[in-house]
């Protein structure tokens, strides 16, 4: 007698998440939007900030077609490869790091994304300017970016 009343009650028991689950709540959905910058919108200049910017006639100019190439036209950048065009070493007034692939002391950015070594060279297609900034950017780039 008691297993026939426990039975409705378990049956009961087991609806009970389905029947509450089942109502919706009428709650007005906003829209939140972040906006958020890494840097400021002031210039390298205002910010005490070494640097040199080559806009895209003058990359024209001096047949920088390639990333490997930007040494022409930016002082006390030097970028060799290790022979085989896989990895390259990328130093700044001759600071370049001994584990390039793990921590390089010279980074090379693309639109704000970090490249690998493996990555170094690159066709320059549909460049407005390059930039090099010169001391710790750590401030800005993240742990270990040099230049």
């Amino acid at each position: 007698m008691k297993m026939t009343r426990l039975y409705p009650l378990a049956l009961g028991g087991l609806l009970l998440p389905a029947i509450a689950n089942a109502q919706t709540s009428q709650q007005d959905e906003s829209t939140l939007v972040v906006t958020a910058s890494k840097q400021s919108s002031r210039s390298a200049s205002a910010n005490n900030v070494s640097s040199t910017v080559v806009s895209a006639p003058e990359l024209s100019d001096a047949g920088v077609t390639a990333s490997d190439k930007l040494p022409r036209v930016l002082p006390g950048l030097n970028i060799e490869n290790s022979g085989n065009m896989l990895f390259s070493t990328i130093s700044l007034r001759g600071v370049s790091s001994a584990q390039d692939f793990y921590n390089p002391a010279v980074t090379l950015y693309v639109d704000g994304v970090p490249q690998l070594s493996t990555n170094t060279i690159q066709a320059l297609t549909d460049v407005q300017s390059v930039e090099l900034l010169r001391g710790p950017q750590g401030t800005l780039y993240g742990k270990s970016a040099q230049g």
